[in-house]
């Protein structure tokens, strides 16, 4: 567990030449009375006092990549392995983590380097040719890891709701990220049950005229055509890129990538945090108890020096986790 700034610096920043302990400030106690406390970073390069501040789960959003430092750190503290997993073939303009708190028994993020992408479909837009080499290269390679299982996608997609500011439309962090998820053995939906439990909650958030703003496709990331399409339903013409959540799927069969997207093109349409998440649970353990899906209640609980709520479930993340591991080795020993 760490206890000073310094196994701070060498555990946790990846530019840990640049660090000045000096120049950096925490809110709240110090680390040895608080081992779950981690830090926001918003300047890698520079460590300005004024841009590092003490993270907990009720923090902010957190900027650009510093969330996947955040992320290794708080996969180690609770799962004693590192959260990165190097898959063959994946650019290296992007990267692969484990999720902080996996939903089902696998769930991986694959992330730009480039911190500007707010969006998967905005990074394919700029990174097409090498998103799609390493969204085709972790699929193979899951498939080859659990050739009996489906997988699924899901992303949290911001945007400018009518030309005004970046909407996080529901997600933690700004970088963009697409999360690919292995489901329980015995709980793997379809996609149309996955969309009509997705359209139930947004309903429940007082999102209107869903049928009109979404549409089920190919693939698992849209294209121009998709949007397009949309917009002539509601009769709109976007300025910008507006927000939008995707689900998908990998079928285990077929090999078949179905998507389906909605848009978020009005402020009165609520995304509450990790919604995507909270359906996931309802689907795969039929409940919505923050012990199957809250990431940012686990840290709070933490932090508060009380996690028994969420044991049965972190125990069942270390079984898969283990799992996980296993079936990585032996697919990279039979490449």
């Amino acid at each position: 567990m760490f206890s000073t700034i310094n196994q701070i610096n060498q555990n946790y920043f990846r530019d840990k030449e640049t660090f000045n302990t000096s120049k950096v400030s925490f809110k709240g106690s110090n680390l040895q009375n608080n081992p779950g406390l981690a830090l926001k970073v918003l300047n890698k390069d520079t460590f300005q006092k004024s841009n590092v501040q003490a993270f907990t789960g009720n923090s902010d959003p957190v900027a650009g990549s510093d969330f996947l430092a955040k992320d290794d750190y708080i996969y180690k503290l609770f799962f004693n392995t590192p959260s990165k997993v190097n898959i063959p073939g994946v650019s290296d303009k992007f990267m692969v983590y484990h999720n902080i708190y996996t939903v089902g028994d696998v769930n991986l993020l694959l992330v730009p380097k480039d911190t500007g992408c707010r969006s998967l479909y905005q990074t394919e837009q700029k990174y097409n040719e090498e998103l799609h080499k390493s969204m085709n290269s972790l699929i193979t390679f899951l498939k080859k890891m659990y050739p009996d299982r489906n997988i699924y996608f899901a992303e949290h997609g911001s945007g400018s709701v009518k030309g005004n500011k970046q909407d996080k439309n529901g997600r933690s962090v700004e970088i963009a990220h697409g999360h690919f998820i292995i489901a329980p053995e015995a709980k793997e939906p379809s996609l149309n049950t996955f969309i009509t439990a997705l359209n139930s909650k947004l309903k429940q958030c007082n999102w209107q005229n869903i049928d009109k703003k979404s549409m089920k496709y190919e693939g698992l990331i849209p294209d121009k055509d998709v949007f397009k399409a949309i917009s002539d339903k509601l009769g709109i013409k976007f300025k910008s890129e507006p927000p939008y959540l995707l689900i998908g799927k990998v079928d285990k069969s077929s090999k078949k990538q179905e998507g389906f997207m909605i848009l978020k093109t009005s402020e009165s349409d609520k995304t509450p945090s990790q919604l995507i998440r909270i359906v996931m649970a309802e689907l795969f353990y039929g409940s919505d108890s923050p012990e199957f899906w809250d990431w940012k209640k686990l840290m709070d609980c933490h932090n508060n020096g009380n996690t028994s709520q969420f044991t049965p479930r972190l125990n069942d993340i270390r079984k898969a986790n283990e799992d996980f591991w296993e079936r990585y080795n032996k697919t990279i020993n039979n490449l």
